[in-house]
Formats: structure tokens, C-alpha cells, sequence
């Protein structure tokens, strides 16, 4: 089960709404919705505060308890740090596998051509070409292989 799966289904539990539960996190419905999807994952400062609203422990919400519990480390500025290779065990391995310099430089071109053409901040850009990559990945999975 992903984390959306899981995020949904501790929202329902206690009955809240997304809208709800945006509230209570300062965010819009549309982010809820999103991370829901696994469109986006919440934001690390966020986790301790949607934990509490959905009634749960944080390794439950992020791991399903298949993995070691997450240690959260709060950061200087009032963040937190999560290791999310613990959540995502890919994250530690790629970058010993895949060619990460060449991928690097068509994500930085996509993204300034997106933050030039549409006036986009770069936080915006990346998170277009964030959600652009997950559509295709969402087609891709519908082609026969």
C-alpha cells in the first residue's frame, strides 16, 4: 500500500474530509488530494502535525510497519529531516546505478524552460515537471509491455 493509500485511509477513519484535514494543516484540498494520489508527498514539517490529526503514529502512516521506524530530526530552521530512504529503498541504491549527471541536466533545462516560458517561481517549475513525469509514468503503465 503507498503512503496516499494510507493517508486516505487513516483520514476516513477518523471522518474527516479533505477539506477537513486541509484545514487542520494549513494546506488547500488540492494538496490533500495529491497526496492521496502519490501525486506529492507532504512536507516533512507537515508529518508530525497530519499524524496527530489522523490519530496515528507517524511509522504507521509512513511505512506500514515494514520498515525500521522513521527517525524524524529536527533541522535549525524548525523542519524536520526524515531519512526517506528508509520509506523508499530505491533512493539509496540509484545513484550508484543510474547515470544521474545526464538526467540532472534535462531535469534543470525542463525545469528553467517551464519557469521562463509560463513566469513560473522554480518551487512552481519543479512541481509541474514533478507532476508532468508522473503522468507519463501513469500512461506508461497503461501500455502492454
Amino acid at each position: 500500500m503507498q503512503i496516499g493509500e494510507r493517508i486516505a485511509r487513516a483520514r476516513k477513519a477518523v471522518n474527516l474530509t479533505q477539506d477537513q484535514l486541509a484545514a487542520l494543516l494549513d494546506v488547500t484540498r488540492q494538496t490533500v488530494s495529491k497526496w492521496e494520489s502519490d501525486l506529492a508527498l507532504p512536507e516533512t514539517a507537515k508529518l508530525p502535525k497530519l499524524a496527530e490529526a489522523l490519530q496515528t503514529d507517524l511509522n504507521s502512516l509512513l511505512t506500514e510497519g515494514k520498515t525500521p521506524a522513521i527517525v524524524m530530526q529536527p533541522t535549525p530552521n524548525g523542519g524536520y529531516d526524515i531519512d526517506w530512504t528508509q520509506v523508499c529503498p530505491i533512493l539509496a541504491t540509484y545513484q550508484q546505478e543510474v547515470d544521474c549527471a545526464a538526467y540532472e541536466e534535462t531535469f534543470r533545462n525542463i525545469m528553467l524552460e517551464i519557469k521562463a516560458r509560463y513566469h513560473y517561481s522554480m518551487e512552481d517549475a519543479m512541481l509541474v515537471a514533478k507532476d508532468l513525469l508522473y503522468q507519463s509514468y501513469l500512461k506508461l503503465q497503461k501500455e502492454p509491455e
